[in-house]
């Protein structure tokens, strides 16, 4: 089962270096990076519904577009918040919910 982990430092002692050789030492197919900020909301985070273009149909089209956070949740990659302290409340919360979870509930993905 995954575990979270947490690891505070100072600025540039290799914290984020750590944890990307860490996964690749592990054959983790792919590591997913987000950095953080206070500007960062859940939707950001977890994924939103936009306008994308389809190619095959060549119209525009409302869509829901995964986030870092879920993408990593759902298809089981790695995944390094770096600046998690610079986080909103609420981001922090919804992180915090799916981790000691392990479900990830999203939203009004449909408008």
């Amino acid at each position: 089962d995954p575990v979270p982990i947490l690891l505070e430092g100072s600025t540039g002692v290799g914290k984020s270096a750590s944890i990307m050789e860490a996964a690749y030492l592990c054959g983790q197919r792919e590591l997913v990076r987000y950095n953080m900020s206070s500007r960062v909301s859940i939707d950001d985070l977890l994924g939103k519904v936009a306008l994308v273009f389809n190619e095959k149909t060549e119209s525009t089209v409302f869509q829901f577009v995964e986030g870092p956070f879920t993408k990593a949740f759902a298809n089981g990659y790695w995944l390094l918040l770096d600046e998690l302290n610079l986080a909103q409340d609420t981001v922090l919360q919804a992180i915090e919910s799916a981790l000691d979870t392990c479900q990830l509930t999203i939203n009004n993905t449909s408008s």
